[in-house]
């Protein structure tokens, strides 16, 4: 696993993201960009991991990653209206 993802650093411009649950994941999630440790977790993987799910259903994985899009869409709007907005306001 440790190896695999270091290919993928290694060739490719995309973001490894490990999904794990046992101790043999641990080294694997620390040298992955995103750790997403499974409900039933090993502790060890558990304290590796950036996100840890509280659910055992792994759908919820592509549901958090489309709510932080959306998220970070919405967020990238309003900043775009507030600095238009001063714009606005302070130049009159």
């Amino acid at each position: 696993k440790v190896k695999k993802i270091a290919d993928v650093i290694a060739n490719t411009p995309k973001v490894p993201c490990m999904i794990g649950n046992g101790f043999n994941d641990t080294l694997a999630f620390k040298k992955s960009a995103v750790a997403i440790a499974t409900f039933a977790a090993h502790d060890s993987a558990k304290e590796a991991a950036n996100i840890q799910l509280t659910t055992a259903d792994l759908n919820a994985v592509p549901r958090a990653y489309n709510l932080s899009r959306a998220l970070v869409h919405r967020l990238t709007w309003i900043a775009r209206g507030s600095v238009f907005y001063n714009l606005v306001t302070i130049t009159f």
